[in-house]
């Protein structure tokens, strides 16, 4: 049978992303550095284009001083979905074969050797994602012996901070998202109930969350819908009268999420404890109204935590947005000691919380985790709420 040649359509124009580059590129000579190895699957997608769930085996994209293009590597199964979505010419994917997969003698970081041997880079100073979860201690060392003549430099966030401001597309993406979560969290209004499997209504929100809505549809979500404490995986559990808990999901729409939390409570709930949830939406809304261009992360946290109910122990809000394999940017934070100045374009998700299951949650009179969020957009006068899901606990 003949080979499917898969139309596809990239988010972005190839101009988009070679503006990007030469932003990347400005930024490398900024830094000193000849060459950027960039290990993370978000930042090779936001330079390449290159959409694939193949991270779970050695990838990377390669971005030169003065080639006009990047170069990217993986595994060679992987070449014709990085010529099917990457903007580059096919000469620049350059994918390598299994002789070079990880066993005792071959290991893709020298098939990245003779790349930059052969570009003429491996006697620069290279940077390299330092911080990154997708480059291994021994891919590191690896590179670091095999390149005796390279100086090696940490080079993480340089990327991710040219995505931290968004493009009016961007953002027009994001606002996409938002209604796939607006949508979804619907769903979980209409399928949770007492008696009802935690797996079952997962199942229920996360074929929303794909499906997206009529006029377009979602990508697969970065992470599963959350019923107990933070980022713990559903179960076949039954949900039960009186329980009481966060849920927390994103759509997300070409790797543009818009992240969203709400508590629900199963049965009706003591005045107590709509009392509790009306204290978080005022937090909530403390830094809605607190954040602005020209205020940095740091005071708008310090406002929240003078100011808040209930105060948690940890962040307010992140940089969100763009991301593979999760919504967090790894940029700035709502934490002390992060002078990031706040400007139009920027976006965060706000996430208050009671928690006193765990250390990190706000403090209360019982033990139980409520969750209220949005994500926005820092305009020219304060900021944009993506999504349109109201503010309420929700009771099933």
């Amino acid at each position: 049978m003949p080979l499917i040649n898969r139309d596809f359509e990239r988010p972005f124009s190839d101009s988009v992303y070679q503006d990007r580059l030469a932003r990347a590129q400005q930024q490398m000579d900024e830094e000193g550095l000849d060459a950027l190895l960039l290990s993370e699957p978000t930042n090779q997608q936001y330079l390449s284009g290159y959409e694939s769930q193949s991270w779970f085996t050695f990838q990377m994209l390669l971005v030169l001083r003065d080639e006009p293009q990047p170069v990217f590597t993986a595994r060679n199964m992987e070449e014709r979905a990085a010529e099917i979505t990457t903007w580059m010419d096919n000469e620049y994917v350059r994918c390598y074969s299994d002789d070079y997969a990880p066993n005792s003698l071959y290991h893709p970081t020298q098939w990245v050797v003779e790349l930059l041997e052969e570009y003429g880079y491996a006697d620069g100073r290279v940077g390299i994602e330092e911080e990154s979860n997708y480059l291994s201690m021994g891919a590191y060392d690896r590179l670091k012996r095999n390149l005796p003549e390279a100086s090696l430099e940490n080079a993480s966030g340089v990327v991710n901070w040219l995505y931290f401001k968004k493009s009016e597309e961007e953002l027009e993406y994001m606002r996409e998202a938002a209604r796939i979560t607006d949508a979804a969290m619907e769903t979980t209004e209409e399928v949770l109930s007492a008696g009802v499997r935690e797996c079952d209504a997962a199942a229920a929100i996360m074929q929303t969350l794909m499906h997206g809505t009529e006029e377009y549809g979602g990508d697969m979500p970065k992470r599963a819908p959350e019923f107990g404490p933070f980022h713990f995986e559903f179960s076949t559990r039954e949900l039960q009268d009186g329980d009481v808990f966060g849920v927390e999901f994103a759509g997300c729409r070409r790797s543009y999420s818009s992240p969203l939390c709400r508590t629900v409570h199963v049965g009706e709930p003591s005045s107590k404890r709509y009392a509790l949830w009306e204290e978080l939406d005022e937090d909530l809304q403390l830094v809605l109204d607190t954040v602005e261009p020209g205020k940095t992360c740091e005071e708008v946290e310090q406002t929240y935590r003078e100011n808040a109910n209930h105060p948690k122990a940890s962040r307010s809000g992140y940089a969100t947005g763009l991301g593979l394999t999760g919504w967090g940017e790894g940029t700035a934070s709502f934490t002390e000691g992060d002078e990031t100045v706040l400007e139009p374009g920027m976006t965060f998700h706000s996430n208050p919380s009671i928690d006193t299951l765990n250390r990190s949650g706000g403090v209360g009179p019982e033990r139980l985790r409520m969750l209220h969020s949005e994500t926005y957009v820092v305009t020219e006068d304060g900021c944009e709420v993506f999504g349109n899901y109201p503010r309420k606990l929700i009771v099933v």
